[in-house]
């Protein structure tokens, strides 16, 4: 993949109610090559003094798998149970229902390494009141991100690793420019 040629474009974002979320906002951004949209990100970022900071906290979809991805949002959280979107050799994306410690949805990484078996810190679980409109705005960016676009810029803040935490270092602003954030690259696991 040239990473010259990425950009990334904020499509939608928005408060969640969780308290763990509240210096913060979930923000969906659509990832171009060429003008051609090839993936999405969904992701909480927290509100920093110089701008946003990406988390660990989100998933991000190719657009080989919007398709399974749509299929499991077109229903009702309770419905969902636990389904796999897509896998390969040593990890599943799963979503699932978790009626346990208040009702919600759960997007996740499942891991099988020799290693390593178990849930993945990466991704994020919606609580059910913020489900019906994460789930708009996710199925929104995957129909017709062209249409989502949004045409604010946000300044997101680069972070660099330390003591496996992320602490602010630069600042870009990667929705304005042809570049990919690093943080954001690492994030995404395209490193």
């Amino acid at each position: 993949m040239d990473f010259d040629t990425l950009e990334v474009v904020q499509i939608g974002h928005m408060p969640l109610s969780q308290k763990k979320f509240k210096d913060g906002e979930l923000i969906v951004s659509g990832i171009k090559d060429d003008k051609e949209f090839i993936a999405i990100d969904v992701r909480f970022y927290l509100l920093k003094e110089d701008g946003w900071l990406p988390t660990k906290t989100g998933f991000w979809v190719d657009k080989g798998n919007w398709k399974s991805l749509q299929e499991v949002l077109s229903k009702s959280p309770e419905s969902i149970g636990e389904t796999v979107c897509w896998k390969n050799e040593t990890r599943k994306f799963i979503v699932r229902y978790t009626p346990d410690y208040g009702s919600g949805v759960d997007f996740r990484y499942f891991s099988e390494t020799k290693k390593y078996t178990g849930w993945e810190k990466k991704g994020i679980r919606i609580t059910q009141n913020d489900y019906s409109q994460v789930t708009k705005l996710i199925l929104g960016a995957m129909i017709n991100p062209e249409n989502m676009s949004c045409d604010t810029n946000i300044n997101v803040i680069q972070g660099e690793k330390k003591k496996k935490r992320y602490v602010e270092n630069s600042s870009s602003n990667i929705f304005a420019s042809k570049s990919v954030n690093p943080a954001l690259i690492e994030l995404l696991g395209w490193e």
